[in-house]
């Protein structure tokens, strides 16, 4: 399936809660229950680290990802379900992967425990666990692997 990565404006503050809203509802209850005020507060001072992954004109997901040079951290990143599974994530993925061995930096995420789904997709891309909370792995590219 074709995507594009469009930057996020300010405005497409609502957009972005309803992809993260429906795309995380089975995974990780605690995210669905997110008040439209509280998403704001949290990821409108982070917007310029955002995209919104559109296609056919349509927004179907989001990335967030935050660059320091030394490591590059995914910061978020979400597909509404009818469009999992066609290889978009993997792609947007596979480039991060590029991108960070050819520039000799980190790729990090985070991802909830619950989100079993997630974990074994990063599994299968060379990610390991690094870290652990009550909720969430950390997880790292290991291009060793």
């Amino acid at each position: 399936m074709d995507y594009q990565l469009i930057k996020a404006k300010p405005g497409d503050i609502e957009i972005l809660y309803q992809i993260v809203q429906v795309s995380m509802k089975q995974p990780v209850q605690s995210l669905s229950s997110l008040h439209f005020q509280e998403f704001k507060e949290e990821f409108l001072p982070k917007i310029n680290q955002t995209w919104l992954i559109m296609s056919q004109d349509k927004p179907i997901g989001r990335l967030r990802l935050e660059n320091n040079g030394h490591s590059i951290h995914i910061g978020g990143i979400q597909i509404l379900p009818e469009f999992q599974g066609g290889g978009i994530g993997g792609d947007i993925l596979d480039k991060l992967i590029i991108q960070a061995i050819q520039n000799h930096q980190f790729l990090t995420l985070t991802v909830h425990k619950t989100n079993t789904k997630a974990i074994k997709f990063y599994h299968s891309k060379k990610f390991e666990i690094t870290k652990e909370t009550a909720t969430q792995y950390a997880m790292q590219f290991n291009n060793q692997k």
